[in-house]
């Protein structure tokens, strides 16, 4: 099982509370984020080191939501950098590499996980080849308004999760997935979808999550009935629907 969202991460970054949201809508994989802050004294004057987390195919891809200056950034047991990180930016971990970090100041961030399962699925359904690796220099920041805009909207979901809509959650993670394969993996889909509609990826992802919200729906009761979504309905969509996430960062 793998330790880097919720509680598990927690404990790797010395948190006693970290609230977590996890999509399974690719079915395959996992795709999660987890709030990680901490804003009272550290335990010692020169700060500890993050505890390790268990090496797997899989990336952390950290959203800074606080300014954490001189941050010294550990890979395989070697520093890798220095650097000052500011708010709004974010960074990419390759848990292959045992990442760690010098925690002397508070800190605050949103935690995404991204396997490699993920990146897999999210590359077969675009038509696109497997990702090979996701280009970034360790432990530097980088400004990603996407990934930045994303993230806010899911604030409010992991402080009151009772209010939250699944189906919302679900669109949000999933973007940043896409978004992180297009923009540090090099996806690129092998075909044009035909004009005037969906790609056959894009179908098949409405497909899955209308049945998705249809289980919910079910589940929860009430008379209302859902009227089953024809070929003719898809086709009014643009090709481009849902990878607006993308278009953005563009």
């Amino acid at each position: 099982m793998t330790e880097a969202y919720g509680q598990r991460l927690a404990k790797a970054l010395r948190v006693e509370n970290a609230p977590a949201i996890v999509t399974r809508s690719l079915r395959t994989a996992d795709i999660a984020v987890t709030e990680i802050r901490r804003d009272g004294p550290l335990p010692e004057t020169n700060g500890e080191m993050s505890g390790s987390i268990r090496q797997e195919d899989a990336f952390l891809v950290a959203l800074q939501l606080r300014d954490f200056p001189n941050r010294e950034y550990w890979e395989d047991g070697r520093r890798a950098s220095v650097c000052d990180l500011r708010a709004g930016e974010s960074c990419l971990y390759d848990l292959k590499r045992d990442p760690t970090a010098l925690l002397d100041k508070p800190y605050h961030s949103l935690a995404f996980y991204l396997p490699r399962a993920a990146l897999d699925a999210i590359a077969d359904e675009a038509s696109a080849p497997p990702i090979r690796d996701l280009s970034h220099k360790p432990g530097a920041g980088v400004n990603d308004a996407t990934i930045s805009g994303l993230g806010s909207l899911l604030l409010p979901a992991l402080r009151h999760p009772d209010q939250a809509n699944p189906l919302f959650l679900d669109h949000i993670l999933l973007g940043v997935g896409v978004h992180v394969a297009q923009t540090y993996g090099g996806m690129r889909p092998m075909s044009r979808p035909a004009r005037g509609g969906l790609a056959p990826w894009q179908e098949r992802r409405a497909r899955e999550i209308l049945r998705a919200h249809q289980a919910r729906c079910g589940a929860q009761g009430g008379g209302a009935r859902v009227r089953p979504i024809g070929e003719s309905f898809l086709a009014r969509f643009p090709s481009h629907a849902g990878s607006g996430a993308a278009q953005v960062a563009n």
